[in-house]
């Protein structure tokens, strides 16, 4: 991998970390609002999804090898 290659994949596994901890945000701002039970229910529904996405995107990339370790 060569210095930008490593560069690039630094940058976007820092971006799907702050992406990750932006829908754990996202969990506890919905679980500490006044909202009905219904919409809560669907906007976690909505953000689990996401999580589970970027989650998963993050074990295939630490699985091809294509996270890089400082």
């Amino acid at each position: 991998m060569s210095i930008a290659e490593t560069s690039k994949a630094q940058q976007e596994f820092i971006d799907a970390l702050y992406r990750v901890s932006g829908l754990v945000d996202a969990i506890f701002a919905i679980s500490e609002t006044n909202a009905c039970a219904l919409i809560a229910e669907g906007a976690l529904s909505g953000v689990q999804k996401s999580l589970e996405r970027e989650v998963d995107a993050l074990l295939e990339a630490a699985a091809g090898g294509k996270i890089v370790a400082l």
